[in-house]
């Protein structure tokens, strides 16, 4: 036994060997027969580890997706023994947990009500009763969706800065899009008058396997593995942004005063030098200044990103639409969406690279808005690639404009 605990790589190899095994559909028994040892002194450092390596060989994001509770289940208890420092600090990592007890409350809430509306007489008062207080929680829960957010907007840009084994997040945030689709598919069984109480049970099923897993997961294996790869400094800057992004489910702490450390000496010019600068451009000059708030007054969401799709600029206007985080600059404009949509941001960069096209527009339904999300090419005057432009735009309200409004009738 020994061999494994001392032996990462032998130990690594193995659980790879088992966990290959669990996706290509292997007898589970037999796996175990052969790989219970590596299993029995496992780390979350080692399952990190074994999820990169089954991204890295070549199986997708779906598939690891599908197997993952499979292979999990069966590391529940080395994971659960495994002893690592809570933090108690009310950082980044504290406030992250805090939030998963304030989900747990309401979710314990919810299945308590679901039981009452399950034995209830159909329409009686104490049935219409705990549906109303279910509908009411699962609305609070949607507010859970900044938790994961700041997952996606502000820890896992920095661990693909400070981990080689990062490739592992996009499988989380995988499912955190899965429990989107399905607290999403829940509140509209609430309005379809047509729902079965058993579609209901059903997919409340979904959203509380996916939710509770997730959970495991942050505080067994993500959470650990933080703590101890992570400088405090990173950590404490990590929590300055979350003020951006919001504390769902819970009191908003009292922001703190963080001395960074300062930066190396650079050759770059400091933004307070240049606010005065007047900068000239074909049709006129502006100071720096007013760029910045020409830029941050337009009704949209800008994003930058270079030729070599590294996020480099993004605007910060009043009323934001899409999150963003200061931890995105220089990260990899495909590590910025979903995995399911990676696909469509290489097709789309690719084609205005090649420049076969300059522009592409998509527009969705998210919250009660309407929104407008347009690609832009950037040439150069040699028409060389230079980068994209995202615009996002709510234009909800200009949907529902009739007739003209001129000037002069400002004056009525």
């Amino acid at each position: 036994m020994s061999e494994f605990i001392n032996n990462k790589s032998r130990r690594i190899e193995s659980l790879l060997e088992f966990s290959t095994g669990i996706i290509r559909g292997e007898k589970g028994r037999e796996l175990l027969t052969i790989h219970q040892k590596a299993i029995d002194n496992l780390t979350p450092f080692d399952v990190i580890e074994v999820v990169d390596k089954l991204l890295r060989i070549g199986i997708s994001v779906a598939e690891i997706k599908r197997n993952i509770g499979k292979i999990l289940n069966i590391f529940y208890t080395p994971l659960l023994n495994h002893i690592w420092e809570v933090p108690d600090n009310e950082g980044f990592i504290y406030y992250l947990m805090l939030e998963n007890r304030a989900m747990e409350h309401i979710m314990k809430r919810i299945k308590l009500r679901i039981k009452t509306w399950n034995k209830a007489s159909k329409n009686s008062t104490e049935a219409l009763s705990a549906k109303k207080q279910i509908h009411d929680d699962l609305l609070l829960l949607q507010n859970f969706e900044l938790h994961y957010s700041k997952k996606e907007n502000i820890l896992f840009p920095y661990l693909e800065r400070e981990w080689k084994d990062y490739r592992c997040l996009s499988v989380m945030w995988a499912i955190h899009d899965d429990i989107r689709k399905s607290l999403k598919k829940l509140l509209q069984l609430f309005d379809n008058q047509q729902t079965t109480m058993r579609e209901f049970n059903k997919e409340l099923g979904v959203f509380f396997f996916a939710v509770y897993a997730i959970k495991f997961r942050e505080e067994f294996i993500l959470f650990p593995v933080v703590t101890e790869t992570v400088a405090a400094d990173l950590l404490e800057k990590m929590h300055q942004e979350s003020f951006e992004i919001g504390f769902p489910l819970i009191e908003q702490p009292k922001k703190r005063t963080f001395a960074a450390k300062a930066n190396k000496p650079t050759n770059n010019l400091n933004y307070s030098q240049l606010g005065n600068t007047l900068l000239e451009f074909q049709t006129g000059k502006m100071h720096l200044k007013q760029i910045e708030m020409l830029i941050n007054t337009l009704p949209v969401d800008i994003t930058l990103v270079d030729e070599n799709d590294r996020v480099v600029f993004f605007s910060n206007p009043e009323h934001r639409i899409f999150t963003r985080s200061k931890a995105i600059i220089g990260r990899s404009v495909q590590n910025c969406h979903p995995p399911d949509s990676v696909h469509i941001v290489n097709e789309i960069v690719e084609s205005f690279r090649s420049g076969r096209k300059k522009k592409e527009s998509f527009w969705i339904q998210m919250q009660g808005k309407f929104l407008l999300i347009e690609y832009f090419a950037l040439h150069d005057e040699a028409g060389n690639f230079r980068g994209t432009m995202e615009v996002s735009q709510d234009i909800t309200n200009l949907r529902k404009l009739t007739g003209e409004k001129r000037l002069l009738d400002m004056e009525a």
